[in-house]
């Protein structure tokens, strides 16, 4: 399929963008957790350790939260999205790949960090997909 045929697809749906956008972003933010009995053994803690890990995911989002929109204003919806969900995954391999519990506290920091940003931009894009359609389209 050429670029012309996408872009046609895109300006006749465009809550296909916003459909695709999070779906991609849930299936790469859910990409960790499924192995978190292997990250536990391999950093050898105990679960409530490891739980209180994965606290750092939504201390970086909140603490990213609070300037979001800044860069969600300076920074195209695309770009967030090709530079964003890519890092998010690339974050949490980083973060189970190294097996120091300093620098996977740290990678998910930075992970929520862009779970923010890209989180920020989807709802900002679903509500203008919304009024220019006249229509609901996030309650699906």
């Amino acid at each position: 399929m050429n670029n012309q045929k996408i872009i046609n697809i895109v300006k006749r749906n465009p809550q296909l963008v916003v459909f695709v956008g999070f779906f991609i972003y849930a299936f790469s933010l859910g990409a960790m957790f499924p192995r978190l009995d292997d990250i536990q053994t391999s950093l050898e803690i105990d679960k409530a350790e490891l739980g209180f890990l994965l606290l750092c995911i939504p201390l970086g989002l909140q603490v990213t939260l609070v300037f979001a929109d800044r860069l969600v204003r300076a920074i195209p919806l695309k770009n967030i999205i090709c530079i964003g969900i890519p890092s998010i995954c690339f974050m949490q391999f980083a973060a189970v790949a190294i097996n120091q519990i300093s620098i996977f506290a740290f990678f998910l920091i930075v992970c929520g960090a862009f779970v923010a940003v890209v989180e920020v931009a989807m709802n900002l894009e679903a509500d203008r997909v919304e009024h220019a359609l006249g229509s609901r389209i996030m309650n699906r």
